[in-house]
């Protein structure tokens, strides 16, 4: 009994921790309502997702047909500020938003014809549907790309201040403006394209099944694409399966040439990775199934566990990680904060294997930060109502804010009802930089990167010089930081790779950052 109650005081201070330094929204209508990416730009949030609500709850905005893209852009307390549609009399879902240049812009799968806000034409199935914006959400321009089966757009990855690379996968054969061969199934579909929408290059990559894309960032000059694989050595895909499925990730220049190509998994299922760079390594987390076996060095703790991979910029492993309770632990999100991992998903496990959170409802969000260097569990958070709520996106600025789809009322940790059925409900947990406190040998940390507007620079010493140059080596900022946690707006610097120098009074550091 002494141990029971132990456990409940345990979980129950850890809950009310979370709650004390959180604070959280919901947003919907009275149909199904999902985030999937989340913006943080001039101290608003832009969440970007899909929506088959029409006008109600808090819903302003009427739908165009079936499922459409909506936009949601909030205060930092997550007050909508204006709220925007695109679509046509078919579904259309966005997958991604990003901001370059002043300008936002929006991945949708569509298979709406010309009607709605949407004036392309649909090539056949669904289509890579790209829409540019200005900062007020007006479109601008719009692009369609497909074949004449279904395409679905995964991402898109700013790689210069005139490129964007779309990556998504596709079902189509040469036809439309598709003018690669599929090799069976769903091949991953790999685009560059200019900001007029010309295509400058295109490419297919996949065996002779379904392989699925998932997840993309661009590192060190490459760029790495992973996703779901089904397919064994065949078509252009040279690794083998271990399961089925496996994760793939393939790493292609800048002229979608191949340089790495690796499956990994166990004999069971590892499917819908996501993927982060971290110094000069690559995470890799997905949910698995798999007992030792393959490239997996730990047994499963129930059903579906977090299952992270350590990788060097070839792609070889260096290490992994199973982490999860008895039942069903699904990740959903990669980030690093400069400092640790941070994994964000949902979970159905009560305390037990490597959990030591409860489970309040159906799914609850579960929030995991690890050592880079060691896989230490350092920090782990269980927040959900008494229904379902599953995490879809995690971001980090300043704080850690989590993005994800609920059904729940208010109720457990929830304190808002549902609008109708999914809704938005996100999440802002106020101190996840400072989960580990900073030592005396860490004379500065610099979070997060990639970065879209404030770095944060956290140092130790009484006075330091921060100078950023660009790559031709031209100082384009520098200004007098101070002990503590600083913030740097650039988000108005263009997309690219920039250098940042910092010079304190006994220490200098100096390290690349990516500007998104």
């Amino acid at each position: 009994m002494k141990r029971i109650y132990l456990l409940f005081l345990i979980i129950l201070i850890s809950l009310n921790k979370v709650n004390a330094q959180s604070f959280q929204k919901t947003i919907g209508g009275g149909s199904y309502d999902t985030p999937v990416k989340m913006l943080y730009d001039n101290d608003s949030y832009i969440v970007a997702g899909n929506s088959n609500s029409d006008v109600s709850g808090d819903k302003t905005v009427a739908s165009y047909g079936m499922a459409d893209g909506w936009v949601v852009k909030t205060d930092t307390n997550f007050s909508i500020y204006s709220q925007y549609e695109y679509g046509g009399n078919d579904n259309d879902y966005v997958s991604d938003v990003i901001k370059v240049n002043n300008h936002y812009i929006l991945g949708l799968s569509s298979k709406s014809d010309i009607s709605g806000n949407k004036t392309t034409e649909n090539f056949g199935g669904s289509d890579y549907w790209i829409v540019i914006t200005d900062e007020s959400f007006n479109i601008l321009q719009e692009y369609e790309y497909g074949g004449s089966n279904d395409d679905f757009i995964s991402g898109i990855i700013p790689v210069s201040n005139e490129r964007l690379l779309l990556y998504g996968y596709s079902y189509s054969s040469i036809s439309g403006n598709k003018t690669t061969e599929n090799f069976g199934g769903a091949d991953f579909w790999v685009l560059m394209v200019d900001y007029n929408g010309n295509i400058l290059w295109q490419k297919s990559f996949g065996g002779n099944n379904d392989d699925i894309t998932n997840s993309g960032i661009f590192f060190n000059d490459k760029i790495y694409i992973t996703g779901t694989t089904y397919s064994d050595s065949s078509g252009n895909k040279i690794s083998h399966l271990t399961g089925a499925p496996d994760i793939w990730i393939i790493a292609i220049d800048t002229m979608g040439n191949i340089i790495t190509d690796k499956t990994y998994g166990g004999t069971l299922d590892e499917e819908y990775p996501s993927i982060a760079s971290a110094d000069n390594n690559i995470f890799v987390t997905t949910r698995s199934t798999s007992d030792i076996s393959g490239i997996k060095t730990e047994n499963s703790y129930g059903n579906y566990d977090y299952w992270c991979i350590k990788l060097d910029e070839e792609c070889h492993v260096i290490s992994d990680k199973t982490i999860g309770g008895s039942s069903s632990d699904i990740p959903t999100d990669i980030a690093f904060n400069g400092e640790d991992i941070i994994i964000a998903g949902a979970s159905n496990s009560p305390v037990s294997g490597n959990k030591t959170v409860g489970n309040n409802g159906n799914f609850d969000y579960w929030v995991i930060t690890l050592n880079p260097d060691n896989w230490e569990l350092k920090e782990q958070i269980g927040f959900g109502g008494t229904d379902y709520d599953f995490t879809t996106r995690l971001l980090l600025d300043s704080h850690l804010v989590i993005a994800g789809t609920s059904l729940s009322n208010a109720g457990a940790d929830k304190t808002e009802n549902s609008r109708g059925q999914t809704d938005f409900w996100l999440v802002k947990f106020l101190d996840i930089n400072d989960m580990k406190i900073q030592t005396n040998d860490d004379k500065f940390l610099v979070f997060p990167n990639p970065v879209n507007s404030d770095l944060i620079i956290k140092t130790n010493e009484t006075s330091n010089t921060v100078t950023l140059y660009d790559v031709s080596g031209k100082s384009i900022l520098s200004k007098v930081i101070y002990k503590g946690k600083n913030k740097i707006d650039i988000s108005t610097l263009q997309t690219g790779t920039y250098i940042l120098k910092i010079t304190g009074q006994n220490s200098e550091q100096t390290q690349k950052i990516i500007k998104q």
